[in-house]
């Protein structure tokens, strides 16, 4: 028995090490995932919306004291101020804390929507399955993107695209976030 094998005998090898640290993570979305099926389309979107204003949420007192320092600012003569933007860095340094700690608080949670909302992509037997209540982002879309998206009889339709596969709209700004490479986006007031 070599070196290596020994180690791995002791210690694992990287594939078995990352099994072990993402189970209980696996586990709890695992366990979220069944409560989402009893969830309607709307109420599904609805749930991401309040996901994203939660994550607002947990950083606004922050958030608030950043903007009464930065009016502070205007009333600040220039050589005083150097302590004044220190503060801001600081306070921004906590807000992305807060951040990533919601993030991945919340994290289980978002990968069960984005893991129920692909089951309803494969158990739709007609786009209308799929429909949704419009609302203003959706209305938006309309303009954006004719012909893939239509609001007909008060329900917001997607039609097919990309040679056949459904474009994933169920609730598509959970997608859009998830998929984004930074959590930067997350930080941003306008998504």
């Amino acid at each position: 028995m070599g070196f290596n094998d020994l180690m791995t005998k002791l210690f694992g090898n990287k594939a078995q090490r990352d099994i072990k640290a993402i189970r209980p993570f696996v586990m709890e979305v695992n366990n979220i995932y069944p409560t989402l099926a009893a969830l309607s389309n709307d109420e599904l979107r609805q749930k991401t919306q309040q996901l994203k204003q939660d994550i607002q949420d947990a950083a606004a007192d922050l958030r608030n004291e950043i903007k009464e320092v930065k009016d502070q600012i205007e009333k600040t003569e220039i050589q005083n101020r150097a302590p004044l933007f220190e503060k801001i860095d600081k306070l921004e340094e906590e807000v992305l804390k807060v951040f990533d700690k919601k993030l991945d608080e919340i994290m289980p949670l978002v990968y069960a929507i984005v893991k129920d909302t692909c089951r309803r992509f494969r158990e739709a037997k007609t786009i209308e399955d799929l429909a949704l209540t419009p609302t203003d982002f959706d209305r938006e879309a309309v303009l954006r993107y004719p012909g893939v998206v239509e609001i007909k009889d008060d329900k917001v339709l997607i039609h097919e695209v990309f040679d056949g596969a459904p474009n994933i709209w169920i609730p598509l700004s959970v997608i859009w976030w998830c998929c984004t490479p930074s959590r930067k986006d997350c930080r941003n007031d306008d998504w």
